[in-house]
């Protein structure tokens, strides 16, 4: 039985957390019911990541199988929905298994990605989750919109665009180098300089000496002001002051650059993502002994 929105008892009982009702209401029911839409085209599994319903997302994935990869009628994921939500313990469970990695830059009918859904209800913690597992920060919505662009033109929320830059940079940081980013990141505003010298200290801080490392802080400063007076279309003496500090610090530059690329023998090297199927098999423990207080992702949390 269905109500008018095409919802079945099945789709109450993922949102609403009753673990009991939900496992009841399974053990009662043919397996084709998990996977049965309603009016929206979503899944219980999806009203389970919608409504943060974790225990019953939990049960319901590796208890009773559920289809995790099915989309809704616009094309949404459970991805998108927990991000939605703003659901941090599925969306850390979904990185375990591999799912986020697959779906964190699928596009909806909208070509939204799960990263601009994190925006809607200001789920700043999911929307660093993604950016810390590499979504793509340039794909664009139907109105050919950034996740950037988005945040300037739609949420004017000043908080929300300082963490976004702050994990963006990261992001370009412990990537690639795209030399037209980096100028537009120190002609823009301060969030960039600070991750970069935050980025410069965690990887070389133990492996530079000290004087190097003050001299590479004082050229991002000094670049980063030269570059904000450039822009304003400055012409006085303290032009001249930050052109001659800079090009008396590039020769100190090459050399760092060449420091760097020794130390970075010695420095730590970034952990690949990788499935933990320690995790799945403790997750189904759990479940089969009803103790979902024990599992992992929970407990993090």
């Amino acid at each position: 039985m269905k109500d008018y929105q095409g919802l079945s008892s099945l789709h109450y009982a993922s949102g609403s957390g009753e673990i009991e009702t939900l496992k009841y209401l399974c053990e009662q029911s043919d397996e084709d019911a998990l996977e049965v839409e309603d009016m929206a085209g979503m899944t219980p599994l999806m009203h389970a990541a919608s409504k943060n319903s974790v225990i019953c997302f939990i049960y319901l994935l590796f208890g009773r199988k559920a289809n995790v990869r099915a989309k809704d009628k616009k094309g949404c994921n459970v991805v998108h929905w927990a991000t939605y939500s703003g659901s941090l313990p599925i969306l850390k469970l979904l990185d375990q298994i591999g799912i986020l990695r697959e779906f964190k830059d699928k596009q909806d009918d909208l070509n939204q990605t799960p990263l601009i859904k994190s925006f809607f209800n200001k789920n700043i913690a999911a929307m660093k989750l993604l950016i810390q597992a590499n979504s793509n920060l340039y794909l664009r919505d139907y109105r050919g919109n950034t996740p950037e662009e988005f945040i300037q033109r739609y949420l004017p929320d000043q908080h929300l665009m300082e963490v976004f830059l702050k994990y963006k940079y990261r992001q370009f940081l412990e990537s690639s180098v795209n030399f037209s980013e980096v100028r537009n990141g120190f002609q823009k505003n301060k969030v960039f300089v600070s991750e970069m010298i935050r980025f410069y200290y965690s990887k070389h801080g133990d492996v530079l000496p000290i004087t190097l490392y003050g001299t590479l802080l004082a050229l991002i400063v000094l670049t980063h002001v030269y570059y904000r007076y450039l822009a304003g279309g400055e012409s006085n003496i303290i032009m001249l002051f930050l052109r001659f500090n800079m090009y008396l610090l590039m020769p100190v530059s090459v050399v760092l650059m060449i420091l760097f690329y020794k130390a970075e023998i010695k420095a730590v090297p970034k952990k690949e993502w990788e499935t933990d199927s320690s995790v799945i098999k403790q997750i189904l423990r759990n479940i089969e002994d009803d103790d979902y207080n024990k599992i992992p992702v929970l407990k993090e949390i």
